[in-house]
């Protein structure tokens, strides 16, 4: 019994000794980011452009930087990658707040929004840009909204979604990141090494304007086609996985909750031809989800652009610059068509 208990507080230190390095070392930078958010916000909040220099977390720095909000724009746009190059330039100057960020589950729709009911005043329409990547089965990287989990578990409350087992359910996620041992593994190579920490590998020479917008998937595109043999983009889903329809449910409650403050629009962002006709050789359901999209925004007076379905919008493979992301050129030509700046203006 003395051996089983000597052997329950050896592994006991360990997991300790796990979570103390991991959590000193913050080495995927999700729970104090990399210092360059803060370099950046104070720049933003200056009313300047800043070029990266380091890596950074796109959470934290949308954290730090709503934060600094203190006047309205004609539009603040909350989405993933898809729209995070929606900028004041490509909508003819209409003044813009873009809190977009890489790989967005649910999760950061809620915790964006939440942080964005903050930003009081608020903006004069919101745009919930969607990509039904973030609506499906698997969707890349599961836990990425971890260091918005006080945001999201505070949306929890006000969207009526909070229980016990949700909480804990975002906890045990906490708990895991810092029990990883690949995570462990780098923070140990980061304590042996004497160069300066850095979140993954060295950033790309981009640019985060004013209004909040990023250029990294344009400038990820260019760098590409720079390449002998140009990478395919790994796409962070199977064309087969299905649309999960607890995801669609919280997705309307939020948009309820969304129209009781000010007017909003969704955005559905296509899948470029080719991806579109692998997916549709599967039972995904994403046809279903674009129809039950137009009926409640029908029945809620919120206005829907664009498609998941590149034919809808006229768009051919030379539109895309991987098979999950449309070029800003042919968007802006997309919102130009619309009138949609005329549109924000009203």
């Amino acid at each position: 019994m003395t051996e089983f208990r000597i052997n329950v507080l050896l592994l006991f230190l360990l997991l300790c000794s796990i979570v103390f390095i991991n959590l000193k070392q913050d080495p995927h930078s999700s729970l104090r980011g990399t210092g360059e958010e803060k370099r950046i916000v104070k720049r933003l909040k200056q009313g300047k452009n800043s070029s990266l220099k380091d890596n950074l977390n796109i959470r934290i720095l949308r954290k730090l930087e709503m934060r600094t909000k203190q006047e309205p724009r004609d539009l603040a746009v909350i989405g993933g990658s898809t729209s995070i190059e929606i900028s004041e330039k490509m909508l003819d100057s209409v003044s813009i707040h873009n809190y977009s960020v890489f790989n967005p589950s649910i999760e950061d729709y809620e915790a964006l929004y939440t942080m964005y009911l903050k930003t009081a005043p608020l903006c004069n329409h919101l745009i919930f840009d969607l990509s039904a990547f973030s609506f499906l089965e698997e969707s890349g990287d599961l836990h990425s909204w971890i260091p918005l989990s006080s945001e999201y578990l505070a949306a929890q409350h006000f969207l009526g979604s909070y229980s016990i087992l949700e909480e804990a359910r975002v906890r045990m996620a906490q708990l895991s990141d810092l029990l990883s041992i690949p995570s462990f593994r780098k923070s140990v190579k980061q304590l042996r090494s004497k160069k300066p920490k850095h979140s993954g590998n060295l950033p790309m020479v981009t640019t985060i304007y004013a209004d909040g917008s990023w250029n990294r998937m344009s400038v990820a595109d260019s760098i590409n086609r720079l390449r002998p043999n140009p990478l395919f983009t790994d796409i962070g889903f199977q064309p087969s996985s299905p649309i999960v329809d607890k995801k669609v449910r919280r997705l309307k409650v939020l948009l309820e909750h969304a129209i009781e403050h000010q007017q909003v629009w969704v955005v559905l962002s296509p899948f470029s031809p080719s991806l579109y006709a692998e997916v549709m050789g599967h039972n995904t359901g994403i046809i279903g989800f674009e129809k039950e999209l137009h009926q409640f925004a029908q029945k809620h007076q919120i206005r829907i652009l664009g498609s998941f379905n590149p034919k809808t919008l006229g768009l051919e493979e030379d539109d895309f610059m991987d098979p999950v992301h449309w070029y800003p050129w042919s968007k802006g030509k997309y919102f130009e068509a619309i009138h949609l700046s005329d549109s924000l203006r009203l």
